[in-house]
């Protein structure tokens, strides 16, 4: 019981592993193609065609190994800073014809349209 239970802990801490480095578990049953078909059909199709295709990272690094992810954040370059489409800050709030009267606006339109 002991030994199962053991056994059961560590299945499961190199499943989170391998779900945390690579975003899926493959089946040994499928081939790779039929693995590669799946995770692409679970891809939300938002995900897939908004990728940036001009990615450009050089590992120079020679004694210590990059995150397998870094590739992918880094690629971007410096131009990729995420900024929120409309900025909030009490000037812009206090404005009276786009501060409150537009989040007021928003919000009624999305709680319609919900």
């Amino acid at each position: 019981k002991v030994m199962c239970n053991r056994l059961e802990n560590i299945t499961r801490s190199i499943r989170k592993k391998v779900i945390k480095a690579y975003g899926f578990i493959s089946s040994p049953n499928r081939s790779p193609r039929h693995s590669a078909s799946i995770q692409l059909a679970l891809t939300p199709t938002f995900e897939y065609w908004n990728r940036p295709t001009n990615k450009a990272f050089h590992d120079l690094t020679t004694t210590t190994a990059a995150p397998l992810n870094l590739r992918s954040l880094l690629g971007l370059g410096l131009k990729f800073i995420p900024a929120p489409y409309r900025t909030t800050n009490f000037a812009k709030l206090t404005k009276p014809d786009s501060g409150i009267a537009y989040i007021d606006r928003s919000l009624r339109l999305r709680c319609f349209f919900c």
